[in-house]
């Protein structure tokens, strides 16, 4: 709608070997949401075109709710459903995808539930022969730095302290990321 264009093979030449493809893939859809509902930002514009660029008008809810550009391919999926995470793996190796970013900036979650599915998808996947992507994450910048702290110290004891899935961490000169 916008008039974008992506680049094609023309544009951008053959894959290249010196190169790597990192994505940030959200894992908080999980449980702790389903109850809130999802609002479809692209048909709420469609049905509140008064409200599209107006943040304080009283149409837009206000509980907390999860909002979507658009209903995702397979449904308003929550991040524990196994065949969502796994078909994710395989598409994402498809796309060439190298490495999965977390992003975890917002408060201290890191969305346990989720990830723990969503790295036996992947371990499975590429124990099938596909080239899963690895997994990285992100935490939050803050100035005080207590939330960064929060956030790597729980990553740190869910996916990192046990070494349980080295086989999926990302690395950048020899160590795993974590931004």
């Amino acid at each position: 709608d916008l008039g974008r264009k992506v680049a094609d093979f023309e544009e951008v030449g053959p894959l290249r070997k010196d190169k790597v493809v990192g994505i940030f893939y959200w894992t908080w859809h999980n449980p702790s949401f389903k109850d809130m509902g999802a609002i479809n930002n692209t048909e709420f514009a469609k049905l509140h075109p008064e409200a599209k660029y107006d943040y304080y008008n009283p149409v837009w809810p206000t509980a907390t709710t999860n909002y979507y550009w658009n209903e995702p391919l397979f449904g308003y999926y929550l991040g524990t459903d196994y065949w969502v995470a796994r078909k994710h793996a395989e598409m994402l190796a498809n796309a060439g995808v190298d490495a999965l970013f977390f992003d975890v900036t917002n408060e201290s979650k890191t969305w346990k539930a989720s990830t723990d599915v969503l790295f036996k998808a992947l371990r499975d996947a590429r124990a099938e022969g596909i080239n899963a992507p690895k997994i990285a994450y992100m935490t939050p910048f803050a100035s005080d730095n207590k939330l960064s702290k929060n956030n790597i110290t729980r990553i740190y004891m869910n996916t990192y302290m046990d070494g349980n899935w080295s086989d999926l961490w990302f690395y950048w000169e020899g160590k795993p990321v974590i931004m």
